[in-house]
């Protein structure tokens, strides 16, 4: 179906480019680029956009340039899934007879495009779109999780990307166990528009937790979340994954995919489950609680940690082979049939150039703020190869011809000098042990080939000598966060917003549940007996290749509970397992399933272990074993992501 046209142009173009002019047309989801020298034709979806700049280059004065960054996948066939390829295709205006012309030109373009990447309105096309507000994030890497390769990839494929769209940053290392969860109890979040774990699912379970935490704990979880998967377990990076539509994905390509959709991601609700354990302690859990087979492969495989996801495969054929049961008993709440929810209806019958300084201008807190930096801004970068209006690269332009953001010289820093505040970094969970709390400056985004200065320069860049690196509309002043700095002058206050109503202390009361020592309520269902394993899920991936409630959605309002009752055969269990790599959720989707695994969905539940050892877990965190209960809490935090399609 064809669109009706936002924007229409002809443009040139980028500088040393000649041949034939580009003809471009601008949709909702498209930019349509019809025309100019062989190759060069073709369409960028905008759900592969992150960003789009406005250029200047000095040999051509009265132009202005306009380049869009999207990273569409182009490497298929590779383990894993798709990998996204750089793509920057650089456009000029050149129709008005002076710069000032053709810089509105660029910048109706380019703002327009902005707007339509982050779904906000566009005014009447005469109208040059209002510039969207820059979002700052404070970006929480573990650099030991997984396979330790964390740092490295946020550096090389995730700091160049949420540059280009516009998004300054702060990165801290976490130290140790638990260091993320005291840091966000005590920041102050009018500074930020999201906080983004670059880890697994563990670094976020402690950031939620301290969240709520804080004595405004209500007002603190409207504050976005986002995940960057750089860890062993993957989940719900691998949900919001599958739910914005993409194929499966594994390793670097669900970190690209899931950098992206960071990029143009808009707060969504995010249900969290309150969990009470048996000395009356509360967590609150976005992914899961287990007991039983899943509980002890993801505790037992911690020693496997370098190896990755691979870790939980090699786990699970040695329980199949040790295959223990467990007696317990699973009390449950059915859930109302919802029709916001699929899950629901089928239960209704049954129970760039060298990565400038982004980081934020904004201090961590009162007591933690930021000294000084020289203002620098993204480079006239316009990628890898020829595609799509790409600049052929330096054999291909003009001397001189080097394209810089905006009017204003930048001085102080050259082109690749920048900081980015990384702190400390020692394990966490039984790593190895770390290097210590240092702070490191001037570690530019790399793909791991630093310079003897420690800067490198971002793949695919290619500054010129002349590279006056600035935005036309806003400078980015990056500064490094360390404690116990002065806070900083030129830190601006978040809009202020209003204030939340007054909220019981210790988070949202939990109404369906009543204290574990007394019975569970006769509208609850209660199964008792030996089972070889317990799931209480609420997102639909349990790791990055396995799927275990499918139809589960970040918002629906339900608790998934799976469970594998005693007497399954081995062959029966690792076919359902299976199932549930290929997308298939190894089961019936209701308790009236049957063998080798049971769903129904639920609004609480309690887990009553009769056996005197195990293990619990609680988003893959070990909790302490004994009985213990939740309650699902529909839309209490936020997560950064696109709207499902």
């Amino acid at each position: 179906m064809n669109e009706e046209p936002l924007l229409e142009g002809d443009f040139g173009g980028p500088p040393g480019a000649g041949g034939p002019r580009f003809h471009l047309c601008l949709t909702r989801t498209e930019l349509q680029i019809l025309g100019g020298p062989p190759g060069g034709a073709g369409v960028l979806r905008l759900a592969d956009v992150v960003g789009c700049h406005t250029l200047r280059a000095p040999s051509l004065p009265a132009a202005a340039f306009f380049a869009v960054y999207a990273y569409p996948p182009r490497c298929r066939g590779v383990p894993g899934g798709p990998r996204r390829r750089r793509r920057a295709p650089t456009f000029r205006a050149d129709a008005a007879p002076h710069y000032e012309g053709n810089r509105a030109t660029a910048e109706r373009w380019a703002r327009a495009i902005r707007c339509l990447v982050r779904g906000l309105p566009l005014p009447p096309q005469a109208e040059i779109p209002p510039e969207p507000r820059r979002r700052r994030l404070l970006l929480l890497l573990n650099p030991f999780g997984g396979r330790g390769q964390a740092l490295s990839w946020c550096q090389t494929h995730v700091l160049p990307m949420i540059t280009e769209a516009d998004i300054s940053f702060n990165l801290i290392q976490t130290e140790r166990a638990n260091h993320a969860r005291e840091l966000v109890t005590g920041i102050s979040l009018d500074e930020w528009d999201g906080i983004v774990t670059v880890s697994g699912d563990g670094l976020l379970y402690e950031v939620v937790n301290g969240l709520m935490d804080r004595p405004d704990w209500a007002a603190a979880l409207r504050m976005p979340l986002g995940i960057l998967p750089c860890g062993s377990g993957n989940a719900l990076a691998a949900a919001i994954n599958s739910h914005a539509g993409l194929a499966p994905a594994l390793g670097l390509s669900l970190l690209q995919n899931c950098a992206v959709l960071l990029c143009r991601g808009t707060p969504s609700p995010l249900d969290l489950v309150s969990v009470t354990t048996a000395s009356g302690a509360r967590v609150f859990s976005f992914l899961s609680v287990a007991w039983g087979l899943v509980a002890d492969v993801d505790i037992e495989s911690e020693r496997l940690r370098r190896l990755g996801p691979a870790r939980f495969a090699l786990g699970t054929a040695a329980r199949l082979l040790a295959l223990h049961t467990y007696r317990g008993r699973l009390s449950y709440l059915p859930a109302v049939p919802r029709s916001a929810t699929a899950d629901a209806a089928g239960a209704a019958g049954a129970a760039a150039s060298p990565l400038p300084r982004a980081l934020s201008d904004l201090g961590l807190c009162a007591g933690m703020a930021s000294g000084p930096g020289t203002p620098e801004g993204d480079g006239g970068d316009w990628g890898d190869a020829p595609a799509l209006g790409d600049n052929p690269g330096p054999k291909g332009a003009a001397a001189g011809d080097v394209l810089v953001r905006g009017d204003a010289p930048i001085l102080g820093d050259a082109p690749g000098r920048g900081d980015v505040g990384v702190q400390g970094g020692t394990p966490r969970d039984g790593d190895a042990p770390g290097r210590g709390a240092t702070a490191v400056d001037g570690g530019t985004p790399s793909d791991g080939a630093a310079s003897k200065d420690g800067d490198a320069a971002v793949p695919g860049d290619t500054p010129g000598p002349g590279d006056t690196p600035s935005d036309g509309a806003t400078e980015v002043h990056g500064v490094t966060s360390r404690h116990g700095d002065a806070p900083s002058p030129a830190s601006p206050p978040k809009d202020a917003s209003p204030p939340a109503p007054s909220s019981p202390p210790g988070g949202p009361v939990d109404d369906l549940l009543v204290p574990l020592g007394q019975p569970v309520p006769p509208s609850w269902v209660t199964l008792e007996g030996d089972f070889v394993l317990v799931l209480a899920i609420y997102q639909s991936h349990l790791g990055a290749e396995l799927v275990a409630a499918p139809r589960a959605r970040p918002d629906d309002g339900l608790i998934h509970l799976c469970y594998v009752r005693a007497g399954v055969s081995r062959g029966a269990l690792l076919r359902a397992l299976l199932a549930m790599t290929r997308g298939g959720g190894g089961g019936g989707t209701d308790a009236a399933a049957g063998p080798p695994l049971s769903r129904v969905p639920a609004r609480a539940f309690r887990l009553e272990p009769l056996t005197p050892r195990g293990v619990l877990t609680v988003d893959g965190e070990r909790v302490e074993y004994g009985p213990l209960q939740g309650q699902i809490h529909r839309g209490l935090a936020r997560l950064l992501t696109p709207a499902a399609p």
